[in-house]
C-alpha cells in the first residue's frame, strides 16, 4: 500500500512577526556599529588635532631657536599651544621638552637625548578624554590620548664676524697716497701698479657678497656652485680670485653712485689682474674666509668691503710667492727703502653656527673645527733710512755739548786705562796720541724693524631668545715689537738679515759719537801733522731701541634690540674698536725713550768708563735723545703711519663687527 507524503506547509498567519525580530537584531547591530564609528572617529579626530598642535609647536620652537637648558623651548611651546586652542590644565598636559642631537641610523633620523649639541627638540602632549560617548563607563571613564613631534632647524643660527682696517672708511683724496698704495700693493705682487685715486676709492666704497663671489668663482673653476667646502679647499691663483671679483662687480646694480663705484673698482681690479696674470702660485680661498662645516648656507647673504677682500688676496699671494716687497720712497729728501714680508695673511671674515662655536670655546683656536674666528695679518716691516740733509741740524746741536766731555773724559780715560791721550785744543810739542771726537760719523744709515702679530676676535657665546639676541666676542689688539738700530752693513744686507728668518733680528747700535784717536806731531812754528785716525779707539756712544707693544684685550658684547649693533647676516652693522698703546701714532715718544749705549774701545772696558763720567755724560745723553727724536720723528711718523694704515695694520686698534641671524630663512624639518 503506497502512502504519499504531504508537503509541509506553515500557514501565513503562523509566520507573522519573524521579520520584526530580524529587523530588531540588525538595527541593534547598526546602532552598535554607529556607536563604534562615532567613538573611534571622535578619538581619531582628537588624536589628529593633538598631532596638529604639537607639530606646529615643535616647528615654532625649532624655528625660534628654543633651548631646553634655559627654558625657552618650554615657553615657546606653551605659547604656541595656547594660540592653537590647546589650553593646559589637569586634563591637557605638556610634557617637558627634550633637546638632543639629530642622528641618522639605518636611514632613519632620531633624536639622541644626551650630552650632544641640541640640534633638535622633542615635544609631547597628553589629553584625557571620555572613553566612549555611548557605552558610558562600560569601557572605562576616560582614555589618555598622546601625540609627540620632533623638529630641527635646518642649519641652525648663523653668526658672522668681520675684521677691518682703518683705511676702509677713508677717502683717498691725494694722488701721492694713491701712488703709495700702488707701490705697496704692486711690490707685494712683485711688480708695479698704477691705480688712480678714483679707482682706489671705487674699491673702498664698493661691497661684495661673499657667497655670490664664491658661486661665481666655482663657475669659473668648473666646480659645483654651492659646494663651499670643496671650493674653499680648491687650489686657485691670484688672477682667478681677482677675475671672479670682476665678474661679480660687472653685474652690480643699485643707485647711480653704487654703479659708479663698481665701475671704478673694475678699473682697479683689471690693473691688479694684469699684474698677477703671470703668477702660477696657488693657494686656497679658505685661508681668507672661514665657513663653519656642516652648515646649510642656502640663501644666505654676507657682504664685505671689496677693498678688504682685495687687500687680503694680495697679502695672501705675497705669503705664498715668497716675494719681499721692496719699495724705495723719498720723504723730505730722505731716501727710505721699505721692505715688507707677509708671515701670515689675514682672515677677515668668518661665518658659522654660533651654537657649535660656543660649545668649542674652551678649545684652542686651531683645534676648534666650528670656530668663528677672524685675525689681522702678521707682518714684518723693515725701513732702511739714509739721512743726508737732516744731519747738519743734528750735528750742530750736539757739537757744543759733546765738546764739554773732552776734559773730564780725558782725565778718567787716562787714569783708568793707563793711556796718555791729549787734546788737540792744547797740543804740545812732540808726538802724542790725541782724542778726536766725531759727531754722527758718516754714513748715517739706520734700520727700523716692526714685527706685528695678529689682532683677533672669536665668538665664544651667543643667545637667541624671542626678540633678544647677543654675541660674546673676546677681542685682542695686535702685539708688536719696534726696533731701531743697525741690522746690516747696507739696506740690502739688512733685508737679508731681517727677512730671511722668523727669529728676532740682531740689532746693533747706531753710532752717534765716535771717540777716535790720532797720533799727531807738533813742531815749533809748523802745522800739526797727524797720522790716520783710529775710529772708536776710545769708544763712543750709539743708540738703539727695542720697544715691545703689549696687546690689549676686552670682551665685546654685540646685542639687540639695537639693530645696528647686531643686525641680520647680509646687513652691515657698526664696528666696535679696541684701542691699545700706540707706537706708530706716537713714534716721537718712542724715539725719546731710545737707549743710548756706550761703545767699547778695541776690546777694553771703556763703555763702562764713559757712562761713569757722571752728570756731563748724562746731559749729552739727554741732548742726544732730544735731537734724534726731533730729526727722526718728522720723517718716520707720517711714513710708517701711512704704511700701517694702507696695509690695515693699525697697531692701536682692532675693529670688529658682528652679525647674527637666529632664524635664518633656511626652513625647519619635522622628523
Amino acid at each position: 500500500m503506497n502512502y504519499r507524503r504531504q508537503p509541509s506547509f506553515i500557514p501565513a498567519y503562523q509566520q507573522r512577526g519573524a521579520l520584526m525580530i530580524m529587523a530588531a537584531g540588525f538595527m541593534l547591530l547598526g546602532v552598535l556599529c554607529l556607536a563604534l564609528v562615532v567613538d573611534t572617529g571622535r578619538l581619531y579626530l582628537n588624536k589628529r588635532n593633538l598631532q596638529r598642535v604639537i607639530d606646529v609647536a615643535a616647528l615654532e620652537v625649532a624655528s625660534r631657536g628654543g633651548q631646553c637648558d634655559d627654558g625657552s623651548a618650554l615657553a615657546i611651546a606653551q605659547e604656541s599651544l595656547a594660540r592653537n586652542g590647546f589650553v593646559l590644565g589637569s586634563t591637557q598636559r605638556l610634557i617637558s621638552p627634550v633637546c638632543g642631537e639629530v642622528v641618522v641610523a639605518s636611514g632613519v633620523r632620531t633624536l639622541a637625548v644626551g650630552d650632544g649639541l641640541p640640534q633638535g627638540v622633542g615635544l609631547r602632549v597628553e589629553q584625557d578624554t571620555p572613553a566612549s560617548l555611548v557605552a558610558g563607563g562600560i569601557m572605562g571613564n576616560t582614555i589618555t590620548l598622546a601625540a609627540s613631534a620632533v623638529a630641527s632647524a635646518k642649519g641652525g643660527p648663523l653668526a658672522m664676524l668681520t675684521l677691518r682696517s682703518s683705511l676702509l672708511n677713508v677717502n683717498i683724496t691725494k694722488n701721492s697716497k694713491a701712488q703709495l698704495l700702488s707701490s705697496v700693493f704692486g711690490g707685494l705682487l712683485g711688480g708695479n701698479l698704477n691705480i688712480s685715486v678714483g679707482a682706489w676709492n671705487g674699491l673702498i666704497h664698493s661691497d661684495i657678497d661673499i657667497f655670490e663671489y664664491m658661486d661665481q668663482l666655482a663657475i669659473n673653476l668648473a666646480l659645483t656652485a654651492g659646494d663651499y667646502d670643496s671650493l674653499l679647499s680648491a687650489s686657485v691663483t691670484t688672477g682667478e680670485l681677482i677675475e671672479a671679483a670682476i665678474n661679480v662687480m660687472e653685474n652690480q646694480t643699485g643707485t647711480p653712485q653704487v654703479t659708479l663705484n663698481a665701475l671704478e673698482s673694475i678699473v682697479a681690479l683689471d690693473e691688479i689682474l694684469q699684474l698677477s696674470a703671470g703668477s702660477s702660485t696657488e693657494f686656497s680661498l679658505g685661508e681668507l674666509v672661514s665657513l663653519g662645516p656642516d652648515v646649510d648656507y642656502d640663501g644666505v647673504k654676507a657682504r664685505v668691503q671689496l677693498f678688504q677682500m682685495v687687500q687680503a688676496i694680495i697679502l695672501l699671494a705675497n705669503r705664498h710667492n715668497a716675494i719681499n716687497a721692496v719699495i724705495p720712497i723719498n720723504v723730505a729728501g730722505t731716501n727710505i727703502d721699505v721692505a715688507i714680508k707677509v708671515i701670515e695673511p689675514p682672515q677677515f671674515a668668518a661665518i658659522g653656527n654660533p651654537m657649535l662655536a660656543a660649545s668649542e670655546a674652551y678649545l684652542p683656536v686651531n683645534s676648534s673645527p666650528n670656530r668663528i674666528y677672524v685675525r689681522s695679518a702678521q707682518l714684518r716691516l723693515l725701513l732702511s733710512v739714509s739721512l743726508s740733509s737732516s744731519l747738519s741740524s743734528l750735528v750742530s746741536g750736539l757739537t757744543t755739548a759733546v765738546s764739554n766731555l773732552l776734559s773730564p773724559l780725558l782725565s778718567v780715560v787716562n787714569s783708568l786705562l793707563s793711556l796718555n791721550l791729549k787734546s788737540l785744543l792744547g797740543a804740545i810739542l812732540g808726538t802724542h796720541d790725541y782724542l778726536d771726537i766725531q759727531i754722527v760719523p758718516a754714513p748715517f744709515r739706520f734700520d727700523v724693524n716692526l714685527d706685528l702679530a695678529s689682532g683677533n676676535a672669536r665668538v665664544t657665546d651667543y643667545r637667541c631668545v624671542d626678540n633678544t639676541k647677543s654675541l660674546t666676542v673676546p677681542t685682542n689688539t695686535a702685539a708688536a715689537t719696534l726696533r731701531v738700530g743697525k741690522m746690516g752693513s747696507s739696506a740690502a744686507d739688512a733685508r737679508t738679515q731681517v727677512m730671511s728668518t722668523s727669529s728676532e733680528p740682531v740689532v746693533n747700535p747706531i753710532a752717534l759719537v765716535d771717540f777716535g784717536k790720532k797720533s799727531c806731531t807738533s813742531v815749533l812754528f809748523l802745522p800739526i801733522s797727524c797720522g790716520s785716525r783710529v775710529p772708536f779707539a776710545a769708544g763712543g756712544l750709539g743708540l738703539k731701541a727695542d720697544v715691545p707693544v703689549l696687546p690689549s684685550s676686552t670682551t665685546f658684547i654685540f646685542e639687540s634690540p639695537d639693530e645696528a649693533d647686531l643686525p641680520e647676516i647680509g646687513t652691515q652693522g657698526n664696528f666696535k674698536s679696541l684701542s691699545s698703546q700706540g707706537v706708530i701714532n706716537s713714534l716721537s715718544a718712542t724715539l725719546a725713550g731710545l737707549d743710548i749705549e756706550a761703545y767699547e774701545p778695541n776690546g777694553s772696558a771703556l763703555g763702562t768708563v764713559v757712562m761713569a763720567v757722571g752728570t756731563v755724560i748724562d746731559a749729552v745723553v739727554a741732548l742726544l735723545k732730544t735731537a734724534i727724536s726731533a730729526v727722526l720723528s718728522p720723517i718716520l711718523d707720517p711714513l710708517v703711519t701711512l704704511l700701517v694704515e694702507n696695509l690695515g695694520l693699525d697697531l692701536a686698534k682692532t675693529e670688529v663687527s658682528a652679525n647674527l641671524s637666529c632664524n635664518p630663512k633656511q626652513g625647519v624639518n619635522l622628523m
